[in-house]
């Protein structure tokens, strides 16, 4: 089985966990170190070989940890030449620490005691360090190893290491831990320093590799220096000269080589460390000289940057900022830079502009202390010819010199500053607010759910209607229409017109809105303005979707598009801006990367113009989208799709291109990235976009913004800003903000948060859910501010301009109408707030939902109170901020006074004489207008109920739920077929089922019913779309999840999910991918197993004839679930057990399928499957009787009887203690009623097996395992050999072969308990000595038939920790002997079956790869296999057919000529030799040759039946050469053998009527399809040869065939063919045939 972490690795053998647990088995009892030799041939092996080791369940043994250890420095070692698998080994090592911490820190330290011995391997533990650093407690856990002499060196290493780190304690910790080493080892610790300093200075840089590392080092042992002996100070005063003469550096390479290692750096901190050693090295005497060396190196890449990858180009330029910054450049150094930034900038497209643009913004601090330079720069004709970088220049000048001193600007030099003070303030809020409405993150638009909804019978009849409806029988159907759709359910039957019909079904727009158009005659305009309400709501939603649903639904955007065209501009209505803004929609989607469908759909919409008679040009709103469409369409690199649309939209229109004029636009704002953007072509540039729009809007752009400002694409596009946003005027400001901060009663946001959360959080929770909440607040009041607080606050300036213009203009109290004016504005908005309070509730409450809170403390119903405590807090400083507001518009009313015209009063004539002001004043009854104005409506009257809120949030957390289930997939289909998820992705994967649980328990008790079927729906679409098959992740995560539902109570998720995968099941769809999906659903409690069997019956009742894929997936199903796994029980399938039992009655039910290796048939199945139901049974039973008084009295009375071993109540002694043990016995099953001698062996095995596992004494363990191996062999042999001889016997040896068989496979396969191979091959030697060998012959027969079948079972690879026990207990001679040597032929066949098996297996373990590892047990095989070639001849021959593809040429040789005694002439005396002979030649050795199945699984034996009849011959002799050339010679053996052997029964069919062809003339055939060809010709001679060897038929034939091909042959066939059978007379056993047929050619 392979590791979960590597599913997919087949390449690597080391993916079987049972291979390498046998490995290190072997490795263990040999002592053998082989493994250290092995072959690795990829980085991958050592991976999986790794994590192999880590997930390995056994116990940490020797071998095992320097197994480890050694794959963890060779993985290491490897990773520094390709830093690209560094994640690899951290992902690597934070299994191994997360798995087995003692025994990582183990194998690091033994792996570092290796690196320190050999030069290459220096770097190991640096590497080591750097990859593994981050994860958790891997310094502090490395850091726990106790010092020691052996361990010191690795401590100080480790300390050197951390302190070097990036973000870790650094260097103030190094001291407080050498101080603790000190303590604890002395001077041991201040001689290993001194070593580690001297290993420097000899330039072996291991631990100490930095100079400021010797330093410190060096300081630190000089408080100890006066304590140390005088040749130890002498030592330290040594080095410490040779480190003041050498300089910083000890070991200085080659400027050249020193360059090439800056590429190298990874980190900031590697980075200014290596600047930090240069600036070191310039105050040495040739240190100057040595740095103006390397900056030539460096410069001389600058010259030539095309010797440089792009990254590395970006690199070269960070060296140099370095270098700048550092002061180790002359102004030489720096002309080169710019001289190479002019040179860049000059090419318009030149891919080095990141590169330039990073060198000249690095290099500008440098720049700004240098003004005299800065001056020649700016006067150089060579800057002054590209104008970006003398504009930059310019600009860093007139920063650097004072005003009077600062170059004067020209007009082309920096336009920014001349047109910013030109902007209007007004415009620049409107281009300001648009950018951050285009770049904003698109948020998904949900409509609000229908509460009126009609039954299901009349959506029904609804829907079938809809399907009726024709042009002809519109009416009739109208007036049936009207009857089912009463008008409070109008808003569905819009919404399920929309939604259903309009959205998908274009041919019927027509038909559709002259249905709505004939209800509306009858019930007025409101479905009409339902369904256009719903038209608009469902664009929103599919324009503002998440990126994949975009991508998956864009064709019904474009329907929608056609649907809205003739419902608004078809029928001359006006398209709302406030609810599509088309021009805004073009150019988000324009910034957003996804404009070619929005485009489409504008197209479509405006197509309905056609028919229109008022939206036509030159219509503004129409002429101004068109231009825009034009715009966008002549925009450089755009996809030719997005012109045929619009070129196609014209000619649709009849419109020429010239009457579509060219205007301005905002679109500036909107200009995207362009890599990676599928609205581009592929040759789209970036630069050739920005310089369009530059030359469209000189007005608001500078060429300054055609210089990228990073590497990074989309962080240029991002500073990518207009001017008019940028270069503000000085009159515009942020406090000019048209909300305000003035103060009107109070307008600060006061937070107060609920009494239970004060009491369940801390004070930071507190402050930080403080901040969230205002913060969210904000983000509230934003969203109402842009949208409905506009007009809200418009209606209540009318309001306000219209009472002051008709009532207080002539009023002379300024402070009088102010107040006046106050009050009315703080009524009129109060309203109009009133109003949005459920709307902003909800919005909040959303807000602090998405928030990442532990849901466990903050729960709903807290976050609700929280919610209403706050809400009237934050309407009323909503209040106060937009009244404040209005107040600065009064003010500006006030202030012009009764001059403006429309304040006087004959402006206003019918105003009454009661009504007009007088002299300025007002009297009672006007001011009573005011001052008993009604207050606004408690805004806490307008919150929401409980129940609201309630169900707020669990559609918020339904929600929460699609969303993360569709990210989890989105990801998870994104893999290849046998990728595999990394550590960190899995971590995230088990992070979201998490959140999806939290989500849950929040809405546990109040489920809606319609989000719970729509979530099992989109679980049951995911797991029907292909591409969940086509990752092995994804149907785990399907059933992980649905687990999760299921564990809610979602309904019905178990009977859908299960019909989805049972589906696959059908003849007309299986599909053998979703038998995996089975077992997991199976495991999950997932499947319906009432609809598995009704699955099953049907496809098992249709065998008919031989058995198709359709069968082996259901037996394969049945195997899996029922025999194997036993998820599904015999008795939940009914229905299939009563097919299997009526198909096993017919001919057909008796055909077999080969499922792994195994033949399978109805009757087979039925036998396993009652034979599963009776294991089932037992086991019921055993578990039951475990329980029982009787059995714990027995057990005791066992473990008592082994207790004695050394005292003289043992029972090899004392034999009345024996005696007892027996009745003990007897009693016990006479008291445990059924199954009573099963369960008795099996309390009598697992007491002795107990007690081996419980000795931890290896010397005490040997000695106890043999009592008990002893006493339980003879207990064993009493209990058989007590009965009469005959069957009596044989039943008692089988219970017990049956509770050693039952135990050893739940000790292997559950570890329960831990497997002990030995004890299992002790017992059954002692049964085999105690009991068979000493019963009469056809007992002992009868009882190794027995024992033959156990051993066949257990064969490899069922039982791999059993194999080398199996192996030893196969090859004794005792049992090879009652094996073989009676010749019982059942006995034979099973002992030959064994052998297979073993071949089998051997084939795997003589691989490469496992060659040095597995050497010893490959000997002990072929030992096994001598020994019966030499024991038992003519055994292995009789199954040639099978072994001989399974061995080496050598063995193979042996197998063939392994002659029977009654076919060797050696053996017969010299008078009986002639009728010998003459008997032999009729034998047929091999009974049941396999060639003809091989020909069937190839499907070529009819073929080759043809070729010798003479049928179809060519067809028939291709298809062969077909399939040979696809599976080599694994055909052409069994076809060689099948055309010889098979030639007289084939013949005999047709008799003399047909024209036949012998052995010799097919094969010829074949030559001459195959041209003669040399190798082939030399295969087919020596397969034939094979089969030439000792007296029997299969010689006989084989000799008739080659001859009759010799003589048939051209001479240099000839001459092969002679020189192929003299090879085989030096074979062994005399080569009778060989040289018989070799007289024969030479005698033709």
């Amino acid at each position: 089985m392979s590791p979960a972490f590597f599913t997919g690795e087949v390449k690597s053998c080391w993916t079987s966990l049972d291979l390498l647990q046998v490995i290190l088995q072997l490795q263990e009892q040999s002592d053998a170190s082989g493994l250290f030799r092995v072959r690795i041939k990829t980085a991958m092996d050592l991976t999986v070989l790794m994590v192999a080791l880590v997930q390995l369940k056994s116990r940490w043994t020797e071998p095992r940890l320097k197994v480890m250890a050694w794959v963890l420095l060779q993985k290491t070692i490897s990773i520094v030449k390709r830093r690209d698998q560094q994640l690899s080994l951290t992902s690597c090592m934070q299994l191994f620490f997360t798995t087995a911490p003692n025994e990582a820190v183990d194998c690091i330290v033994r792996a570092y005691r290796s690196s320190i011995d050999n030069p290459t391997n220096y770097a190991f533990f640096s590497t080591l360090f750097d990859a593994c650093y981050t994860i958790p407690n891997f310094t502090n856990t490395l850091l726990k190893v106790p010092p020691s002499r052996g361990t010191l060196r690795f401590l100080v290493h480790v300390l050197f290491r951390d302190a070097l780190a990036p973000n870790t304690r650094g260097a103030e910790m190094l001291r407080t831990h050498m101080d603790s080493l000190y303590k604890v080892c002395g001077d041991d610790l201040v001689l290993l320093l001194l070593k580690l300093v001297d290993e420097y200075l000899d330039n072996r840089l291991i631990v100490i590799d930095r100079p400021q590392l010797a330093k410190w080092t060096m300081d630190y042992l000089q408080y100890f220096m006066s304590a140390q002996s005088p040749q130890i100070k002498q030592q330290y005063m040594d080095f410490l000269q040779r480190l003041q003469i050498q300089g910083p550096m000890p070991v200085r390479v080659m400027p050249q080589v020193l360059f090439q290692n800056w590429f190298n750096l990874s980190s900031a901190a590697e980075k200014q460390l290596f600047i930090t050693d240069l600036m070191d090295i310039k105050s040495s005497p040739d240190g100057i000289a040595y740095i103006q060396s390397f900056i030539e190196e460096a410069l001389k890449y600058l010259r030539s940057p095309t010797m440089l990858h792009q990254q590395d180009i970006l690199s070269l330029v960070e060296l140099l900022v370095l270098l700048a910054k550092s002061k180790l450049i002359t102004l030489d150094h720096l002309d080169e830079m710019i001289l190479f930034i002019c040179n860049v900038c000059m090419s318009p497209s030149n891919s080095l502009r990141i590169a330039a643009n990073t060198l000249l913004e690095g290099l500008r601090p440098v720049l700004k202390t240098t003004p005299n330079y800065l001056k020649e720069l700016v006067s150089n004709p060579s800057v002054q010819q590209v104008p970006v970088v003398y504009q930059y220049l310019t600009r860093i000048l007139s920063q650097t010199l004072s005003p009077v001193e600062a170059v004067e600007p020209s007009l082309s030099a920096s336009p920014r500053t001349e047109t910013a003070t030109q902007q209007d303030a007004k415009e620049q809020y409107t281009l300001r607010r648009l950018r951050d409405l285009i770049v904003a993150p698109i948020k998904p638009v949900r409509g609000t759910p229908i509460e009126k909804v009609p039954e299901d019978r009349i959506k029904n009849r609804i829907s079938v209607l809809i399907n009726n409806v024709t042009v002809s029988n519109i009416n009739s159907k109208v007036d049936d229409l009207l009857q089912l759709v009463a008008p409070h359910y109008e808003m569905w039957f819009a919404d399920y017109l929309v939604r259903s019909r309009c959205e998908r079904q274009t041919n019927y727009h027509a038909l559709y809105l002259d249905l709505v158009e004939r209800i509306v005659k009858v019930r007025g305009s409101h479905l009409m303005d339902e369904v256009l309400r719903i038209s608009i709501l469902v664009t929103n939603e599919l324009l503002t979707s998440e990126e994949q649903l975009f991508m998956e639904q864009h064709a019904f955007l474009k329907n929608l598009g056609e649907w809205l065209g003739i419902l608004t501009i078809g029928r001359d209505v006006c398209l709302s801006q406030l609810h599509l803004n088309l021009t805004n929609q073009l150019m988000i989607a324009f910034y957003h990367k996804r404009l070619h469908y929005v485009y489409e759909f504008v197209c479509f919409l405006l197509r309905a113009g056609k028919s229109s008679k008022v939206i036509r040009p030159p219509q503004p709103w129409l002429m101004a989208l068109l231009s825009l469409l034009r715009e966008l369409s002549e925009v450089p690199g755009i996809q030719n799709q997005i012109c045929y649309l619009y070129s196609n939209y014209l000619n649709y229109m009849g419109y020429a291109p010239s009457d579509v004029t060219l205007m301005d636009s905002y679109l500036f704002l909107a200009i995207p990235e362009v890599k990676n953007n599928r609205d581009f072509t592929d040759h789209a540039s970036q630069e050739e976009v920005n310089m369009y729009f530059f030359k469209r809007y000189p007005k608001y752009m500078t060429e300054s913004d055609l210089v990228p400002r990073g590497a990074d694409a989309k962080s240029q596009m991002r500073e990518f800003m207009v001017k008019a946003t940028q270069g503000a005027s000085p009159s515009y400001s942020p406090a000019s903000n048209p909300l305000g901060t003035s103060a009107h009663d109070d307008t600060t946001l006061a937070v107060t948060l609920t009494k239970e959360l004060g009491e369940a959080l801390s004070r930071e929770q507190q402050m930080e859910l403080h901040e969230m909440m205002e913060t969210d607040i904000m983000r509230v009041f934003s969203t109402y501010q842009n949208t409905l607080g506009k007009y809200h606050f418009a209606a209540a300036v009318s309001s306000v301009q219209a009472i002051y213009s008709r009532d207080l203009a002539q009023v002379k109290d300024i402070h009088e109408v102010t107040e006046y004016l106050d009050r009315a504005a703080c009524v009129f908005l109060g309203n109009l707030l009133y109003s949005v309070v459920p709307l902003m509730e909800r919005e909040l409450l959303v807000f602090l939902h998405r928030r990442d809170m532990d849901m466990r403390v903050m729960t709903d119903a807290r976050l609700q109170a929280l919610v209403k405590l706050n809400m009237p807090r934050m309407m009323t400083f909503t209040r106060n901020r937009m009244v404040t507001r209005l107040l600065g518009e009064v003010d500006a009313m006030i202030k012009e006074g009764p001059l403006r015209e429309g304040a006087r009063p004959e402006a206003f004539p019918e105003m009454t004489e009661n009504e007009k002001v007088t002299d300025g004043t007002l009297n009672a009854k006007q001011k009573a207008v005011f001052t008993k104005m009604p207050d606004p409506p408690s805004f806490t009257d307008a919150l929401l109920s409980d129940k609201a809120m309630q169900e707020i949030s669990v559609r918020f957390h339904y929600q929460q739920i699609s969303s993360l289930v569709q990210s989890i997939f989105q990801h998870e289909m994104s893999l290849p077929f046998f990728a595999s998820r990394q550590t960190k992705e899995e971590d995230i994967i088990r992070d979201s089922l998490q959140k999806l649980s939290m989500c849950f328990r929040a809405i546990d008790g109040k489920h809606v019913l319609e989000e719970d079927t729509l979530l099992v729906s989109r679980l049951e679409d995911i797991l029907r779309l292909p591409e969940s098959i086509n990752s092995l992740s994804v149907p785990s995560i399907i059933v992980r999840i649905a687990a999760l539902y299921n564990r809610f109570g979602l309904p019905q998720i178990k009977e859908r999910l299960s019909a989805v995968v049972l589906e696959r099941l059908q003849p007309q769809q299986y599909s053998l991918t979703y038998l995996p999906i089975i077992t997991l659903l199976a495991c999950n409690d997932l499947l319906d197993v009432a609809l598995l069997d009704r699955c099953l019956q049907p496809v098992v009742a249709s065998l008919v004839a031989a058995p198709t894929d359709v069968h082996r997936i259901v037996f394969s199903c049945l195997i899996d679930l029922v025999l194997v796994r036993e998820l599904v029980s015999v008795d939940a399938l009914p229905l299939t057990m009563r097919a299997l039992e009526e198909k096993a009655q017919t001919d057909a039910g008796k055909r077999s399928i080969r499922i792994d290796g195994t033949s399978y048939s109805c009757v087979d199945m039925v036998q396993k499957m009652h034979a599963k139901r009776g294991v089932l049974s037992c086991r019921k039973t055993l578990q039951a009787a475990c329980e029982t008084e009787a059995y714990h009295s027995w057990t005791e009375a066992v473990q008592q009887a082994i207790a004695a071993c050394n005292t003289p109540d043992n029972v090899f002694t004392n034999n009345s203690r024996f005696t007892e043990l027996i009745q003990a016995l007897d009693t016990a099953v006479e008291s445990l009623g059924e199954n009573a001698v099963f369960v008795t062996l099996h309390g009598l095995l697992m007491s002795c097996y107990s007690v081996c596992l419980r000795v931890a004494d290896i010397k005490e363990m040997a000695f106890r395992r043999d009592y008990v191996c002893a006493l339980l062999s003879g207990v064993l042999a009493e209990l058989v050999n007590r009965e009469a001889a005959g069957k009596d016997r044989l039943l008692v040896f089988d219970a017990e072969l049956e509770a050693v068989e039952a135990l050893l496979f739940q000790s292997h396969d559950l570890r329960e308990p831990q497997f002990l191979p030995l004890f299992f091959l002790r017992v059954l030697v002692g049964l085999v000595k105690e009991v068979v060998l000493v019963q009469q012959t056809e007992v002992r027969n009868a009882m190794m038939l027995y024992f033959a079948t156990l051993m066949r079972t257990l064969a490899p690879p069922v039982v791999p920790d059993f194999l080398v026990s199996w192996i030893q207990l196969l090859s004794m001679p005792q049992i090879l002997h009652l094996l073989l040597a009676e010749e019982v032929p059942e006995l034979v066949q099973i002992t030959g079956d064994m052998v297979i098996r073993l071949l089998s297996f051997m084939r795997y373990l003589s691989t490469k790869d496992l060659q040095a590892i597995t050497q010893n047990l490959v000997d002990r095989i072929t030992i096994l296999l001598k020994i019966l070639l030499v024991s038992f001849p003519g055994f292995l021959c009789s199954r040639a057919s099978e072994l001989v593809p399974l061995v080496k040429e050598d063995m193979r040789i042996c197998i063939l000529n392994d002659c029977p005694p009654q076919c060797n002439p050696v053996l017969a005396r010299p008078e009986e030799r002639e009728a010998f002979l003459k008997r032999a030649w009729e034998i047929t050795v091999e009974r049941n040759p396999v060639y003809k199945q091989e020909l069937q699984r190839s499907m070529v034996k009819e073929a080759a039946e043809n070729v010798l009849l003479g049928k179809n011959l060519e067809t028939s002799l291709l298809m062969i050469l077909r399939v040979h050339e696809s599976r080599a010679v694994v055909i052409l053996r069994p076809l060689l053998q099948y055309w010889v052997l098979e030639e007289e029964e084939v013949h005999a069919k047709v008799g003399n009527n047909g024209q036949t062809l012998a052995s010799e003339d097919a094969i010829l055939e074949l030559l001459k399809v195959v041209n003669y060809n040399r190798e082939y010709e030399a295969a087919i001679f020596n397969i034939l040869a094979d089969f030439i060897r000792f007296p029997c038929k299969e010689t006989k034939l084989f000799m008739k065939t080659y001859c009759g091909l010799y003589c048939i042959m051209d001479n240099e066939s000839k001459k092969l063919m002679m020189e192929v059978m003299r090879r085989r007379l030096d074979g062994p056993n005399g080569q009778y045939g060989a040289r018989l047929t070799l007289q024969n050619m030479q005698k033709l």
